[in-house]
């Protein structure tokens, strides 16, 4: 058997050693530029979620439920909110996002008057106060945010991919704005102008519905895996870019179920609640099976 020359053992495990290290480099340098884009809202696919030791023991002291509301630009009275309540359920590990027209009539021991005439008047506490009571569920927190705030959150955790139905072009006051056919990337603008569009052509519950796909999309494909990932840089970025009552304390207690529910995938569900306009469309009622059914979703009996 011919013996390997010293030359050509030297040369092979020089090889073995460059093409060691070069792979070395290239894992580090993929998960720097991770890191880096994920910071910059530039890494647009799915983040993976870290694998989670699940030892939660359902408690309903765990129940959640949020209202959010957006308001494009605060000041200007033309422009139409949208409410959303949010509830994470301990019991079926689920994430349901309700959409309420701004329009909802809500009769509390005040009187009665539209979500988003209450919101105007006291802003977030005051509305989810005035939601609870009409609705007889617990509403534990509020979460206020204008565009400026959506499109900096966005930026740091990232966009989803939306596909959208048909192309469409259209002005909103002294913009004009082109949404194409297909698969997009959502950043702040494009929601807001999508849901401008589908509210225009289709009607408020249309935009609604589409609005909360998109709360869905969001908690389950950016929320969720950060929190896993980071569940306090995730919290401080909550506190700096909305307006919210949610303490550290009630966010801290529920660790446990938080880790639980968000390692799960397909647990996020959009719920439409029947109802009708009524005075022109400036008043929307609830109807009662509507209303039983979302307390008893929300563990109000």
């Amino acid at each position: 058997m011919q013996q390997k020359t010293p030359k050509k053992h030297e040369a092979k495990s020089f090889l073995l050693a460059f093409g060691a290290a070069f792979l070395v480099l290239a894992v580090i340098a993929t998960a720097v530029v991770m890191i880096v884009g994920r910071k910059n809202g530039l890494i647009q696919e799915e983040i993976s979620k870290p694998q989670v030791e699940d030892s939660y023991i359902p408690s309903d002291e765990d129940d959640l439920t949020l209202l959010l509301s957006f308001h494009e630009d605060p000041s200007a009275e033309d422009t139409p909110a949208s409410y959303h309540l949010l509830h994470f359920d301990a019991a079926t590990a689920r994430t349901l996002v309700i959409p309420l027209p701004y329009q909802t009539a809500l009769d509390t021991s005040q009187g009665t008057d539209t979500l988003d005439g209450i919101w105007k008047e006291g802003r977030g506490e005051m509305a989810a106060a005035a939601v609870g009571e009409h609705l007889q569920v617990p509403v534990d927190a509020y979460m206020d945010m204008d565009l400026a705030g959506l499109e900096e959150f966005i930026s740091r955790c990232g966009t989803v991919k939306y596909e959208i139905a048909q192309s469409s072009s259209f002005t909103r006051g002294e913009r004009k704005v082109s949404l194409s056919q297909g698969k997009q990337l959502m950043d702040g603008q494009k929601i807001v102008d999508l849901g401008y569009y589908l509210r225009t052509t289709q009607g408020e519950m249309a935009r609604n519905d589409f609005l909360a796909q998109m709360v869905g999309l969001f908690v389950e494909l950016r929320i969720a895996p950060l929190y896993l990932e980071d569940a306090d840089a995730l919290f401080q970025n909550l506190l700096e870019c909305f307006s919210t009552n949610f303490s550290a304390q009630e966010f801290v207690s529920r660790s446990s179920f938080f880790r639980s529910l968000f390692s799960k995938d397909g647990r996020t569900t959009a719920i439409s609640l029947g109802g009708r306009y009524y005075s022109n469309r400036t008043s929307f009622i609830i109807n009662d099976t509507a209303v039983r059914t979302l307390r008893g979703m929300l563990g109000a009996g």
